[in-house]
């Protein structure tokens, strides 16, 4: 997981918000892993409607700046 994308703070905040509106949990470290891919794809959407490109690699680097641990690639 070398050369993840750099993500702007608003990226963390979406993922937050996503958490605790959409997903109705008091914070990231409350989301459950099977729920992490969801508040992901989540963020995609809500980023990419706002004009922000999806860099390769965004979802890893999100995840790490969340505290979560990596998708596992099937």
């Amino acid at each position: 997981m070398s050369d993840l994308p750099f993500l702007s703070p608003p990226w963390r905040w979406m993922a937050e918000t996503i958490a605790k509106y959409s997903l109705h949990f008091a914070s990231l470290d409350d989301v459950p892993p099977e729920l992490r891919g969801l508040a992901l794809d989540r963020v995609g959407t809500v980023m990419r409607v706002l004009g922000a490109a999806l860099p390769e690699g965004w979802r890893e680097a999100l995840a790490q700046q969340c505290g979560w641990e990596p998708e596992s690639n099937p």
